[in-house]
């Protein structure tokens, strides 16, 4: 499983690598029109470009090592990764240490070096000491014709899933870059916020029940994680809500993004409340259950039949407040969490 993932991650990540360095512009005129915008982040863009492969094979065997109960190594790993991206993004984007001031192509030095060092500690770990799964990196020059049916019957779902996942989050990038430079700048205070509080382990608990033949826990276990995620939801929003004006301190930005991006964490809080139960039932219990198709049509369905109509309409036509638009782009949170619910309850996704 992890060969086939191994070289299905190259190939994408390779595949995303190369247009972006062909077309660095091209890509940031889809997200705005702003062309000062569109000029930096080329800049930006043209050189974080060559992180996206060593990212992408370190982060996929992390994941999967996950998926064995092999959580210690990813955080000590991401916790390192932090640090030398603090300090390279620093040392770069200010010419500090004798090193050249960059600015926003510092940025992308920084992420870079950041990568690298992640996969590197990956590598040291896969032949020192991984011992539970036994996979090294000259696996991936083998094809597994055995495995590959079944891993396609399971995986498609969740490509497909995240696939459309992942451009419905492009569409909402645009969305937000279409209305201003100033609900691009407080969009992306509050996700640094969000990232900050946002926790899952349901699917490698889920699917471990299950593998154990233990049908009759499954349900008690899905009902325990969803009693977990609504008490860590609950925590998340007062969380957020104290921490919120101390947070925005760090920034140094306008007056107008200051009472956007305010007033958009104050809606990110209220959205805590459900955003865990809908997390832990898509990406935790119903996966993790092997329910990948209802996962998938829950997750994209709500995506793209909910919030990014909703936020077109709300933005691009009826030119609503910024913090509106906000909340029409998120719909698609309460709405999972509803259907999953009920699926769950059910008991037919084990």
């Amino acid at each position: 499983v992890m060969r086939i993932s191994m070289q299905l991650v190259f190939l994408a990540s390779l595949g995303i690598t190369v247009v972006c360095l062909l077309m660095p512009e091209g890509i940031l005129r889809i997200f705005t029109k702003d062309e000062a915008i569109v000029q930096a982040g080329a800049r930006y863009l043209a050189l974080v470009a060559f992180s996206y492969i060593p990212y992408s094979l370190s982060n996929n065997y992390m994941m999967s090592l996950r998926a064995v109960e092999k959580v210690k190594i990813s955080t000590a790993i991401y916790g390192v990764s932090f640090f030398v991206n603090v300090f390279f993004n620093y040392a770069f984007i200010f010419g500090k240490f004798g090193a050249p001031r960059l600015e926003v192509r510092g940025a992308a030095v920084g992420t870079i070096f950041a990568r690298c060092s992640e996969l590197v500690m990956v590598l040291i770990y896969m032949y020192f000491r991984e011992n539970t799964v036994g996979f090294r990196m000259h696996d991936c020059l083998k094809f597994d014709r055995e495995m590959l049916p079944s891993y396609t019957r399971h995986s498609l779902p969740v490509l497909g899933n995240e696939l459309l996942w992942g451009v419905g989050f492009v569409a909402t990038s645009v969305i937000i870059g279409r209305i201003g430079s100033v609900f691009v700048a407080a969009n992306s205070i509050a996700g640094v916020l969000n990232q900050l509080v946002f926790i899952s382990v349901a699917a490698v608990l889920t699917g471990k029940t299950i593998g154990e033949g233990s049908r009759g826990r499954v349900q008690k276990v899905a009902n325990t994680l969803l009693l977990f995620s609504v008490l860590v939801g609950v925590f998340n929003c007062l969380l957020v809500l104290v921490i919120r004006p101390l947070f925005l301190l760090l920034y140094n930005v306008t007056p107008e993004t200051y009472e956007a991006a305010y007033t958009i964490i104050g809606v990110l809080a209220c959205l805590q409340l459900v955003l865990g139960i809908d997390v832990t039932c898509i990406v935790g219990i119903l996966r993790g259950g092997g329910d990948t198709r209802t996962a998938f049509v829950y997750d994209c369905g709500a995506l793209w039949l909910g919030s990014i109509p909703m936020g077109i309409l709300a933005g691009l036509v009826l030119h609503l407040p910024v913090p509106l638009v906000y909340v029409c782009l998120k719909l698609d949170s309460p709405i999972k969490a509803f259907l999953s619910l009920l699926r769950i309850r059910s008991g037919k996704w084990i």
